[in-house]
Order: structure tokens, then C-alpha cells, then sequence
């Protein structure tokens, strides 16, 4: 069910960012929010499955989307979490 929820979040992500294409850069970009379910649900995954590429595809597609929407502050912020959970994993264990 989450993993649907995922690629249902993403799809309409990148269905929406031609939304955005005209905004200035200090705009939050339409569908920002789906981005950011999309991340949640990931994290989700990895907490129901234990597997840790779930939060690398979180990062992967967090950071894109930050590239997309410079003003994303809760993006960055779900990322310093992906972050800080993955260096808890792989550095110490």
C-alpha cells in the first residue's frame, strides 16, 4: 500500500512541476507538496521494511527537488533527517 502511495506521489510530482516553469526562483514551486509525501512515504517504507534504499530514493528525489524549488525549507529539513538517519546506519552503527 505505501509503495503505491509512492509512485502515485512521484507520477503526480513530476506531472505538476510544469506548473512552476514560469515562477521566480524565490517561489515555492506547485507541486511541492507531493514531493514531500512522496519523501514521507518513502521514510514509511524504510521503517516498515528496514530497507535503506528506500531513504537513499528519498534523498535522491528530495534533493532533486530542491534543485526545482531553491525555497523549499521542508524539503531541506526532511532531508537533514535522511541525512542524519543514514550517517547513524553507515558510520555508526
Amino acid at each position: 500500500m505505501e509503495l503505491k502511495r509512492v509512485i502515485e506521489y512521484t507520477k503526480y510530482y513530476f506531472e505538476g512541476l510544469p506548473l512552476g516553469i514560469g515562477l521566480p526562483s524565490t517561489e515555492l514551486q506547485p507541486a511541492d507538496d507531493l514531493l514531500l509525501l512522496a519523501g514521507n512515504a518513502f521514510v514509511n517504507l524504510w521503517k516498515l521494511t528496514g530497507d535503506d534504499n528506500y531513504l537513499f530514493n528519498a534523498v535522491y528525489l528530495l534533493e532533486f527537488g530542491v534543485l526545482k524549488s531553491k525555497q523549499s525549507f521542508l524539503a531541506r529539513l526532511i532531508l537533514i533527517r535522511l541525512y542524519r538517519l543514514l550517517g547513524m546506519i553507515y558510520c555508526c552503527p
